[in-house]
């Protein structure tokens, strides 16, 4: 999580949504990391949303997915949960 923390912006932007924390939710079987964002004209202050999620697979390894505008798209199938939070933290998509 600290990794994921030093990404965000320090200075606040006029004109766009910024991020100003991250954390991690379980839900049922799938984990998800949750961005708090801070909008600029403060309607509503701040929201959540999911932008990446964990679930396990059958084999016991785990799939990373992250959200489109019709569900999740999985990028990383069968790999490692370690392998999966490398991803998140390293990755482009995140």
């Amino acid at each position: 999580m600290a990794a994921l923390k030093k990404r965000f912006p320090y200075k606040k932007p006029r004109l766009f949504n910024w991020p100003i924390d991250i954390f991690v939710r379980g839900h049922h079987n799938s984990l998800f990391f949750v961005v708090v964002v801070k909008t600029p004209h403060g309607q509503p202050p701040e929201f959540e949303y999911k932008a990446a999620r964990i679930t396990p697979t059958k084999t016991g390894k785990f799939e990373l997915a992250f959200p489109m505008r019709r569900g999740w798209n999985t990028f990383v199938r069968e790999a490692s949960f370690e392998k999966c939070l490398k991803e998140v933290r390293e990755g482009i998509f995140f």
